[in-house]
């Protein structure tokens, strides 16, 4: 793509809304939700950055969409930013169950899940609970942070360079 620099972030992002990124879809009611696969900041961000500091002698700006990722290289550095994986889309696609799922959705909204509020979330006994809270561990979806036992605490876990 060539053109005015001042105009070319539009342009593109413009470009990858269209053409690129499937939003995820959801309904509220009546009410059609549409999610973005990426966090329009940081990829706004992202491309700004690769435009500005480019080297203009001789490089261009790349940028290369995968399935779970989005790539821009402005002829020095790389920057990836990830898919959301804890979408009820992504989760599903994981395998879990219609529980497990509302619970990392749980746990994305306040940050943290209880055994306890595990039960009332998933609506099951505590073994139940115990048992599939060990799974999204192993599974690598939750880790738990700090105390084990009674006082456990589950938060999502951090994923680096995929």
């Amino acid at each position: 793509m060539e053109g005015n620099i001042l105009q070319m972030p539009d342009m593109v992002l413009e470009i990858l809304e269209k053409k690129y990124f499937i939003r995820e879809v959801s309904y509220e009611g009546l009410h059609r939700k549409e999610t973005s696969p990426y966090p329009y900041e940081a990829i706004r961000e992202v491309l700004i950055n690769a435009i500005v500091h480019r080297y203009y002698l001789d490089s261009f700006v790349f940028i290369s969409i995968y399935d779970d990722k989005i790539t821009f290289w402005n002829g020095g550095l790389a920057v990836t930013i990830f898919k959301d994986r804890y979408t009820e889309g992504e989760l599903e696609k994981l395998g879990l169950s219609e529980r497990q799922i509302k619970a990392v959705l749980y746990v994305k909204g306040n940050g943290v899940i209880t055994n306890k509020e595990y039960q009332n979330v998933a609506e099951v006994k505590k073994t139940i609970a115990t048992a599939e809270l060990k799974f999204l561990v192993d599974s690598n979806i939750l880790q738990q942070d700090g105390t084990k036992g009674a006082g456990a605490k589950y938060i999502l876990k951090k994923i680096i360079g995929r």
